[in-house]
């Protein structure tokens, strides 16, 4: 299933479920075939963006999805997996 961020105040990713963004574009068929050949662009226009998967890594440590990552080369904004921080009353 896909996920979606959305740009807020045109920089800070907040992720948006598609129920959130059919919500905002009621007059847009998502399931048009035109739509989805031309989707990532009409998105863009209101910093709405595709979130593409990364594998969490296997490295030793505990790790939790963090804030989005934009990647300039491809053009694209992958999840981010960061060390889980223990607070003062974990084990």
């Amino acid at each position: 299933m896909k996920r979606y961020i959305k740009l807020v105040d045109g920089f800070q990713p907040k992720e948006i479920t598609l129920e959130e963004l059919i919500e905002e574009f009621p007059n847009v068929d998502f399931c048009d075939p035109y739509f989805q050949d031309t989707m990532d662009a009409k998105l863009a226009e209101h910093n709405v963006y595709e979130l593409h998967h990364s594998d969490k890594p296997r490295l030793p440590g505990e790790y939790v999805e963090g804030p989005p990552l934009f990647m300039q080369e491809s053009g694209i904004w992958i999840e981010n997996w960061i060390t889980k921080t223990k607070t003062p009353w974990d084990k």
